[in-house]
């Protein structure tokens, strides 16, 4: 019976790792290109957990995050280089006052001479430091590639004028994903025609689906704060699917995930499963038998 009814159950931690083994693990937009921001050592590590062959056949990459993927990762990376480059103003800045003020010295002794050998070691060392750490985007770039192969990259849903029909319906309601969207000039539907993909994979393949996304919006995280994914999302997905879904961000799902399977990560760092940003609970209270009051206003307002 718990397991007939689990929406008004909590996701327990057990329940999380079995999902962890098994769900199919999909990704969102700003997850892949958050890729980015890791250092190429760090993004081989990931690397070596995500093509294990327990891991890699349950990859998937919505059509739609593919897409946006690749429309925005060269401004991503341009971005990244940006910050590169104004690390090294900086610190040619600093560099530079720190020589004023020794050569505004009025006296020769052997505290100056010291301080300027010892200051040119410094800046040399921190030359060779920052160039020991400038990123090959191109590789970082292959290296994604390589993990997102692409056979796990979903087909494009057929009918887009019916979703983005769907789409206005849900925001007049404030169902989400995509509310936070809606006055965007560009694809203020993508949360959206995501979302839609992930609940045909589950009806599709009759899996369990856990989503990895960046994002922060309410649109996905329940307005507690406190890291649960929005509940509304959950019970719909579960109605549609007759499957379960959770959210994780890219880093805490690398760790968690490395756990369930014992990898080793270099930069792991421990999380327990006790943390209350794992444990979902869906109130008896907080929870619609059987659709949503927005999605019963909906189906009322095409009956008429």
């Amino acid at each position: 019976m718990k397991n007939a009814v689990y929406v008004h159950q909590e996701y327990d931690i057990e329940e999380i790792k079995r999902m962890l083994k098994h769900a199919v693990l999909a990704f969102d937009t700003n997850a892949l290109l958050g890729l980015y921001s890791y250092s190429p050592k760090i993004l081989q590590d990931i690397k070596g957990l995500l093509t294990k062959d327990t891991i890699k056949n349950r990859l998937f990459v919505p059509y739609h995050t593919a897409e946006e993927f690749y429309k925005n990762k060269d401004k991503v990376i341009q971005r990244a280089q940006s910050i590169y480059s104004s690390k090294l103003g900086g610190l040619t800045s600093t560099i530079n006052a720190l020589q004023q003020d020794i050569n505004k010295t009025h006296f020769l002794s052997d505290w100056v001479i010291t301080a300027k050998t010892a200051l040119q070691k410094a800046v040399e060392a921190m030359r060779e430091a920052y160039k020991a750490q400038e990123v090959d985007f191109d590789k970082i770039s292959e290296t994604i590639e390589e993990i997102f192969y692409d056979d796990c990259v979903g087909r494009e849903l057929e009918n887009s004028e019916f979703y983005e029909n769907e789409f206005e319906k849900r925001l007049k309601y404030d169902i989400p994903p995509g509310i936070t969207d809606s006055q965007k000039k560009q694809n203020k539907s993508g949360d959206f025609i995501i979302w839609s993909e992930l609940l045909a994979k589950a009806k599709a393949d009759k899996t369990d689906i856990i989503f990895v996304t960046n994002e922060k919006k309410f649109d996905w995280w329940d307005k507690s704060g406190k890291g649960r994914p929005n509940k509304q999302l959950l019970v719909e997905f579960n109605k549609k699917t007759d499957r379960r879904c959770y959210f994780f961000n890219m880093d805490s799902f690398i760790r968690l995930l490395a756990r369930e399977h014992g990898y080793k990560l270099e930069y792991d760092v421990d999380i327990p499963f006790e943390n209350n940003e794992y444990d979902t609970v869906l109130p008896e209270e907080q929870v619609i038998e059987d659709k949503t009051v927005a999605e019963e206003k909906i189906s009322n307002e095409q009956a008429g």
